[in-house]
């Protein structure tokens, strides 16, 4: 209902329409790649940027979604984001230029203008979110067209907003694409936990990677391996929830190491690879 209110203002299309995903550092890639033979490394990640599978990574459970991909909210059917926010640019060129313009002119910068922030990065007038969506300013959204979906045919009518009863009823049963992830206040599909819940009950160990474990999502998971006896070892910088929660003296299954996750693991695939090459 939220994200069909946001699309009531025509503003959810055009806030992630600049969005590129980040390929990351290459260290974050090359670390995904040093998976040790025989055994099987099966991977479940909160992250939706993809790096694991970019950096090589097999098995991998994307527990909260993908961000290169988009979903038809009436049909279910899904499509490269890039290749939607392409079609998107070019049904929407006039109205791309106009809502930079006015942007642009609302935060005192020339239209296209790009500039470097506090950290060094440079960035048009029209910027990026933290969360990855484009920082319009909304009075710009009239007038956005969002094309239909190639595969059910409908479209989300932008030009009226403000519907009621059966209009709005027939406007919640057009189409729309949203970015196939789990946002706030969303559930998890339950096909992708049993996906995981599957590899934590085959594993012989559960390594979690910098995560507080705070969501309930990861949590769960940590806390249905330890149920099961299975021990599981933390590495991260800050206490967990497993921690807090008292799991890690009650059940002796838990071993934390509190460390920076990026030396820590770069130092452990040389120390694999040393081993690996004698």
């Amino acid at each position: 209902e939220e994200v069909l209110e946001c699309l009531g203002e025509s503003c959810y299309g055009s806030m992630s329409i600049n969005n590129n995903v980040d390929d990351g550092d290459n260290t974050q890639q090359q670390q995904q790649q040093k998976q040790p033979p025989p055994r099987r490394l099966a991977i479940i990640t909160q992250n939706v940027d993809i790096l694991h599978s970019k950096g090589g990574s097999k098995h991998v459970l994307h527990l909260h979604g993908r961000g290169d991909i988009v979903r038809c909210m009436n049909c279910g059917v899904t499509r490269d984001r890039k290749e939607y926010h392409d079609h998107l640019s070019e049904s929407n060129r006039e109205w791309m230029e106009a809502a930079a313009a006015t942007t642009a002119t609302k935060s005192g910068m020339e239209s296209g203008k790009k500039v470097r922030d506090n950290d060094g990065k440079k960035k048009k007038a029209a910027s990026l979110r933290p969360d990855g969506d484009a920082d319009w300013y909304q009075e710009s959204y009239d007038g956005m067209s969002l094309p239909p979906c190639p595969h059910c045919g409908t479209a989300h009518d932008i030009n009226n907003n403000h519907q009621n009863g059966e209009q709005q009823q027939q406007q919640q049963q057009q189409s729309f694409y949203k970015t196939d992830v789990v946002f706030f206040g969303d559930s998890v599909p339950r096909h992708r936990f049993d996906i995981a819940y599957a590899a934590v009950d085959a594993a012989d160990g559960i390594l979690c990677i910098g995560t507080s474990l705070a969501v309930h999502s990861a949590y769960r998971l940590a806390k249905r391996a330890l149920d099961k006896g299975t021990e599981v070892a933390i590495l991260n910088v800050g206490e967990t929830r497993i921690e807090s929660e008292g799991l890690d003296s009650s059940t002796g299954l838990v071993t934390k190491i509190e460390s920076p996750i990026g030396d820590t693991l770069a130092e452990v695939v040389k120390s694999y690879t040393a081993a690996a090459e004698k």
